[in-house]
């Protein structure tokens, strides 16, 4: 979901300033007001850099949705951690951009990876 911060972000910056994903391991459901702060950054894991997205196509029903590149996540802490969710912010100001949940958690031992492979839709295209 491309969150209320992110589109006013998005008007604001034309070109791509680069992007870092992270993810978060809160319980807390993603909404179109969700800031930074509501989200918990997992332990052990580094926001990796993200390719600006394709462009959005439409789906006929005033959605669109844009597929970013996937990334590997690699739990390099001290504990196996529970993923609730992604969130990408941008490289230069630090201010989300998207965030999502996963349809289920993703359990993550030390030394194991996860792939994310976020897609943003929004409805008010």
């Amino acid at each position: 979901m491309l969150v209320d911060e992110g589109k006013l972000l998005a008007l604001a910056t034309v070109t791509a300033v680069g992007f870092r994903i992270g993810v978060f391991s809160n319980t807390y459901t993603v909404v179109r007001t969700t800031t930074l702060g509501d989200l918990t950054p997992a332990a052990g894991f580094q926001n990796q850099s993200l390719v600006f997205p394709t462009n959005p196509v439409l789906n006929g029903l005033f959605q669109g949705s844009s597929t970013w590149n996937p990334t590997t996540h690699t739990n390099s802490g001290i504990a196996t951690q529970v993923l609730r969710g992604w969130y990408i912010v941008d490289a230069a100001f630090g201010r989300l951009w998207a965030a999502g949940n996963f349809p289920v958690p993703i359990t993550v031992p030390v030394g194991d990876s996860t792939i994310i492979n976020p897609a943003s839709y929004d409805d008010t295209l």
